[in-house]
């Protein structure tokens, strides 16, 4: 019978996870295959951070952890509480949070104005990658940083 690739579930996969561990500890000892192999059950963890003003909500930071990494997916501050250093405080609190739970990689999309690229290179983050968005031909540019 020739092989197929088809849907499959979480449980029939789960399976195979003893035998990817043991080649895992063969190729890098028992104390790191066994890490590797917990990072990879890791679900990923929310992160999301307001800025207030008493009750007000002035601007957000939002994104994900898992396995070393934290992406930063959206970070909003409100047109009237722009230039404050509202957005840069978001950041730092989203950095710090990352590294609580384990970051040591930040990353974070963003579109092609040179003043969103400027405000996350000021917070060191470098250029990954470019891309563009094929539909709407938008530009955007993958950034990073180690934490």
């Amino acid at each position: 019978m020739p092989m197929r690739i088809r849907k499959t579930t979480k449980k029939a996969v789960s399976r195979m996870w003893r035998e990817w561990l043991a080649v895992d500890i063969k190729a890098y000892g028992e104390k790191r295959g066994r890490e590797i192999y917990k990072e990879s059950r890791e679900r990923k963890k929310k992160i999301t951070l307001g800025a207030f003003d008493g009750k007000k909500l002035l601007g957000y930071a939002s994104g994900e952890y898992s396995r070393g990494i934290a992406h930063l997916a959206s970070l909003f501050v409100a047109e009237n509480a722009r230039g404050g250093g509202i957005g840069e405080k978001l950041v730092k609190a989203y950095e710090t949070r990352a590294k609580r739970l384990g970051a040591h990689t930040l990353t974070v999309n963003t579109t092609g104005p040179l003043k969103n690229l400027g405000f996350y290179r000021k917070l060191g983050f470098k250029t990954e990658s470019r891309y563009c968005n094929k539909r709407n031909k938008i530009e955007f540019i993958r950034l990073y940083k180690y934490t």
